[in-house]
């Protein structure tokens, strides 16, 4: 089964200047196959 997206496309927020250094908090998935993805944007204090 391929996964489905939602939206045709639509950005949810504007261009960046530079790309932001995230980290994965958690996962979660749902029986039904939806996937919530829980990130935290990292610091420059070595976070």
């Amino acid at each position: 089964m391929l996964p489905i997206l939602i939206g045709d496309g639509i950005p949810f927020f504007g261009t960046l200047d530079t790309d932001i250094a995230l980290h994965l908090r958690e996962v979660k998935a749902d029986k039904n196959g939806i996937v919530e993805l829980r990130d935290q944007v990292r610091g420059d204090r070595g976070e």
